[in-house]
């Protein structure tokens, strides 16, 4: 999600997680990201999940990222796809999101 606040399309190169608790099925979890430096095309990042009920980090994480373009997704895809996937205006900014079980989570 961070990546759609910074404007930026990027694929992963390299990510570490650490699961500080068990992360449970069926419990809302709050995700949140900050970007910590910007190398060129390269991104750092570092993200927290933490139990909603709690408060506390259940995991955390360290990625890098490099940016790409949209040509770069739209080769992947099959022809079909690529025709209803030229649209991206409907891109939101958002810098941490809820989990919530058994609801569709569009984000």
């Amino acid at each position: 999600m961070l990546l759609y606040v910074i404007g930026d399309m990027a694929v992963t190169r390299k990510l570490d997680i650490e699961f500080l608790a068990p992360v449970l099925l069926q419990m809302p979890y709050e995700v949140s990201a900050i970007l910590k430096e910007r190398d060129g095309r390269k991104l750092h990042v570092a993200a927290e999940v933490r139990a909603q009920h709690t408060g506390d980090i259940v995991a955390s994480a360290e990625g890098v990222f490099i940016v790409v373009d949209l040509a770069h997704f739209i080769a992947a895809l099959r022809p079909e796809i690529r025709a209803r996937e030229s649209d991206l205006s409907s891109r939101r900014a958002v810098t941490s999101f809820a989990i919530q079980p058994g609801e569709k989570n569009d984000v």
